[in-house]
């Protein structure tokens, strides 16, 4: 790919949280991404299977961040930059997912990549995501 770069960010990965009944659960993917040279980011998910109950979902959504060497912590920007179509269990498999707005000229200078899980008020909430992200300069 010229003027840009693929990072996988996500191996084949099984995620189960039949546990999280109602709840909503926030899980760090991929974290302290360095994206200042980047004009363009885009996420590429795919999704190879799942099995979710009722009222459960899947998102993936991406968030800016500034570490501070100073005291060590990540102060990250409170609205999501983007996020991919939440996955249900009426979602087609397999699919790909991307973010639906392509991220441009982010202010951050890294970024944290979460999974975001609404538990089913019933029943199983299993899937197996595998991702991308693809960084452009022009």
């Amino acid at each position: 790919m010229s003027n840009g770069i693929i990072v996988p960010i996500l191996d084949y990965t099984e995620f189960n949280y039949a546990w999280a009944t109602g709840a909503t659960e926030e899980q760090v993917i991929a974290d302290r991404i360095p994206v200042a040279p980047f004009t363009k980011i885009g996420l590429s998910v795919r999704l190879h299977r799942r099995t979710i109950g009722t009222g459960g979902s899947f998102q993936f959504i991406i968030r800016g961040i500034n570490p501070s060497a100073k005291d060590g912590q990540d102060y990250v920007f409170p609205t999501d930059l983007a996020s991919t179509p939440t996955v249900v269990t009426t979602t087609t498999v397999p699919t790909v997912l991307q973010l639906s707005t392509l991220i441009t000229d982010p202010q951050q200078p890294m970024i944290r990549v979460i999974l975001r899980t609404i538990g089913p008020s019933a029943g199983a909430m299993f899937a197996i995501f595998s991702a991308d992200l693809v960084m452009k300069t022009g």
